[in-house]
């Protein structure tokens, strides 16, 4: 199947970590000039994260904890993928991952997210990122695929981005032991457009992958608690 884009800003912004490298953009986003490129990272195809759980990390799962594996990928060498479980039904994740306007007060390092185009499953979304020693802004395309439980996104390539580019995926799925919980599945790829060590860059993105899902995870069980009261 064609890989598609969705809104990577969930994890995006996590890629750099809360402390990130000094990495400046060399080049500053545009929306009135294209990218220059349509794309070097291969979008995610239109298919569930999922990957068979042995019995270690399905205990770390019950146990509220965060699983972190790795799948070979032809253009990167290798893809981190993050696995949690949340006290939540999936149309309440999916809630959170798609609340776009609410990042900026869910989601620390966001100071701004706008969604300025929609078609049917299709958002495009303008976001800029700050923290220390690191700013950043972009434009993602997000296309959701409700029949499939996926959210895929790229780089908005008629735009220019300061990242080089970046693709990714969710994935949530009801839990197949716990009732109204789930299941979510979280993956990205990302270039920097800057000079940053090997072992460095993996060591960024492994956190990025920690930090998107526990603010999913966060957000959605605070959503549930909230009806409760």
């Amino acid at each position: 199947m064609v890989r598609r884009g969705w809104v990577g800003l969930v994890g995006l912004i996590f890629m750099i970590g809360t402390t990130g490298p000094r990495v400046p953009p060399a080049r500053a986003a545009d929306p009135d000039k294209p990218h220059p490129h349509r794309g070097i990272l291969t979008p995610y195809e239109v298919e569930p994260l999922f990957i068979a759980l042995n019995a270690e990390q399905l205990e770390k799962l019950a146990e509220g904890k965060i699983v972190h594996m790795t799948i070979k990928k032809k253009d990167t060498g290798g893809t981190g993928i993050g696995v949690v479980d949340i006290a939540a039904p999936p149309e309440v994740v999916w809630s959170r991952i798609t609340g776009f306007d609410h990042y900026a007060e869910w989601i620390g390092p966001v100071k701004f997210c706008n969604v300025y185009a929609q078609s049917g499953d299709t958002t495009w979304t303008h976001t800029k990122i700050k923290g220390f020693l690191y700013k950043y802004e972009y434009y993602l395309v997000n296309i959701f695929y409700p029949e499939d439980s996926l959210l895929l996104w790229t780089l908005d390539y008629d735009r220019k981005s300061d990242f080089d580019d970046c693709v990714g995926a969710w994935y949530v799925e009801p839990h197949p032991d716990r009732e109204s919980w789930s299941r979510a599945w979280f993956s990205s790829d990302l270039d920097l457009n800057s000079p940053i060590p090997g072992f460095l860059m993996k060591s960024i993105k492994k956190k990025g992958i920690k930090d998107a899902v526990s603010w999913v995870k966060k957000e959605s069980e605070a959503a549930v608690a909230e009806s409760l009261n």
